[in-house]
């Protein structure tokens, strides 16, 4: 059975503090310069969609295993990639 594509992304009831967080372990870590001025994602500059992208980097980073898409309840599974799709489809 053909198994869906999905990007693992920032819940968007997220409190903005936590979000904040996990962003600055990943990116101490991973390469996030795609949320940076200029970068192919920092469009929209907000918490939310920057956090989105970055949960992403580690999500794959990790071979996309389920255990690290969570952050403390803070991330949700995404149908559709968190950097060219900004409409909510929960998985």
């Amino acid at each position: 059975m053909l198994q869906a594509k999905r990007w693992c992304i920032a819940y968007p009831g997220a409190n903005p503090t936590h979000l904040q967080i996990d962003m600055g372990y990943i990116c101490a870590t991973l390469d996030c310069r795609s949320i940076q001025p200029g970068g192919s994602c920092y469009e929209p500059n907000d918490v939310v969609s920057h956090a989105s992208v970055v949960f992403n980097l580690y999500y794959k980073a990790h071979s996309s295993q389920p255990s690290t898409c969570y952050f403390g309840g803070d991330a949700m599974f995404f149908l559709s990639d968190p950097c060219k799709n900004h409409q909510i489809s929960i998985f």
